[in-house]
């Protein structure tokens, strides 16, 4: 019993230890929506700059298929952008996908 507990512990230690720190960013309405590449990765613009914590070089936003699932991320930025509701992101730290940053979660809102 107690190596089970022992094995979980180090397990979630290790799981939280290797999550990507990520920095939210409020309000944005998306105006622009990219997809249908090869590599199943999806790309979106949002009005202003928006944050850049990784300090990657493109202007849209990356949908990494390895991080999120593109399609319903999709799903959603197109409902965001037809029914012209603001969203919430959260945007990976570390990370950039051919240079564009990296959408971690995102979150549509009433108004």
């Amino acid at each position: 019993m107690s190596k089970i507990l022992l094995i979980s512990i180090i397990y979630f230690f290790s799981a939280y230890a290797l999550a990507e720190p990520y920095t939210p960013s409020n309000g944005h309405k998306v105006t622009s929506v990219f997809a249908g590449y090869l590599d199943k990765e999806a790309f979106f613009e949002i009005d202003g700059a928006g944050i850049n914590p990784a300090e990657c070089t493109g202007t849209p936003i990356a949908i990494d298929p390895q991080k999120s699932d593109v399609s319903h991320v999709l799903s959603i930025l197109l409902y965001a952008h037809a029914s012209g509701k603001s969203v919430d992101l959260q945007i990976y730290n570390e990370s950039c996908l051919g240079g564009h940053r990296v959408l971690r979660r995102i979150k549509v809102n009433n108004s």
